[in-house]
Parts: structure tokens; sequence; C-alpha cells
């Protein structure tokens, strides 16, 4: 493609995004994509409502691979917030009934139900 000499320059911001070298030991950071669901162990009451949480957490060190350690379960405080997403049943079907909660600790964390093949999962982003 060539440029339109009529038109600026794209601003550094707008500039694709290429990996860099970090200081020190000479790897490249790789983008990771946002807003990934991560499996999550859940119990819940009779009516289907989560009542507790079982969150793995990270190894510590970042460069070491290894299993998520299992931590605590974390009580359910309240549901803040309930909704449900049923789409592309045409294609593939996708049908989430996702919840708004704060944990025990006061933490909020969004977490939905897989209604087509089941599980659940934590949403981050």
């Amino acid at each position: 493609m060539v440029p339109d000499p009529g038109t600026e320059a794209r601003p550094p911001e707008l500039r694709p995004v290429r990996p860099r070298k970090t200081k020190g030991d000479g790897a490249i950071r790789k983008l990771r994509p946002l807003n990934v669901p991560h499996p999550i162990r859940v119990q819940v009451d009779r009516q289907g409502r989560p009542t507790l949480l079982y969150p793995d957490r990270k190894p510590r060190d970042r460069q070491t691979e290894g299993e998520a350690r299992p931590s605590k379960p974390l009580e359910v405080a309240a549901i803040l917030e309930e909704w449900r997403i049923d789409d592309e049943w045409w294609r593939a079907p996708i049908s989430r009934r996702y919840m708004m909660l704060v944990l025990e600790n006061g933490r909020t964390m969004t977490i939905y139900q897989d209604l087509v093949q089941g599980g659940w999962y934590r949403q981050e982003g």
C-alpha cells in the first residue's frame, strides 16, 4: 500500500506493537490476550447459586512452568448481578450464565457457567 501524500503520518500511539526485549535476560515479551476465561471450581447451593469458589494460585516464579497450586476456598458473600447470554445458535451455540460476585475478602469477581458444555470460568478483564 502506498501512503497518501495528503495525509499525516500515523502517530506513534497508533503504530503496530512489536515484542520488545526486556532489560537483562534478553527475553522477548510476548503479547497476551485480554479477558481470557480461566476454569474455576465452584460449589453451588440447591438453586444453583455459587456458595464457595476454589481459585487456583499461579506459581510464584513466572519463569518456571508448573501446576497451579490450590488455595483455600473463598465464600461468596453476595451476588451483585446476574445475566445470561445466548448467542450464535446458527454456528456453535454459546449459552452462559454470568454472575458478578462479592467474596468474603471484599474482592469482586465475575464468573460464568457454560450451559452448553458445562463448567465454570473466572472472567478477567
